[in-house]
């Protein structure tokens, strides 16, 4: 569900949970004690990517309409604390956006200090008023603090996906990287922004 390892001392949290790394119960919470656990340990910061063809497609609906209200609120509670983990992290958080990061994706993804994105016809956006999924509290604040309030309006009301280098010009994402190059270049960053602190 989530690996982990090093590479020149920086942690790399790899989602690994199915096809598109869709976010459930059992992701969200492996994703908090993930997180809970490197923020006591001695890496000076974090990348966090995908496998596959996805950073993470975002919430399970199919099981969120299977299981219905007694699965769906505590379920949205556990993922509100995950997005909040990623983002309270006392340490740099990179994302390297390997693939399509919708809604869901593209919060957990906006938690993090910084976005890199591969050019693979991926597309990032919060689509959730359109797939009629509560948009949690958290998740709002989150992407507020990301692209800002005027951009926020524009990408939640519109629920726009957009390809990479469209999210950089509106700020959903900080640099479009080569394929081959992001988890390299992810750790980087992570480097330089742990040693600026």
């Amino acid at each position: 569900m989530i690996q982990r390892h090093e590479v020149d001392g920086i942690a790399v949290v790899r989602l690994a949970h199915g096809k598109v790394n869709a976010l459930d119960r059992e992701l969200a919470e492996a994703i908090t004690a993930a997180f809970r656990e490197l923020a006591d340990s001695p890496h000076p910061a974090v990348v966090l990517t995908g496998s596959g063809r996805a950073f993470s497609a975002g919430v399970d609906l199919r099981r969120m309409v299977r299981e219905g209200p007694e699965y769906a609120q505590p379920f949205l509670s556990r993922l509100e604390q995950a997005f909040e983990t990623v983002f309270n992290l006392p340490k740099p958080v990179v994302a390297a956006v390997n693939g399509h990061a919708i809604a869901g994706g593209c919060v957990l993804a906006s938690a993090c200090d910084r976005r890199l994105m591969t050019d693979i016809g991926a597309r990032i956006g919060v689509p959730e008023l359109y797939a009629g999924v509560p948009f949690p509290s958290a998740a709002l604040e989150i992407m507020r603090f990301t692209v800002g309030d005027a951009r926020l309006a524009d990408l939640v009301l519109t629920g726009a996906t957009l390809r990479p280098q469209d999210a950089l010009r509106a700020g959903l994402i900080d640099e479009v990287v080569a394929p081959g190059n992001l988890v390299a270049q992810a750790v980087r960053h992570a480097a330089n922004l742990a040693a600026s602190i």
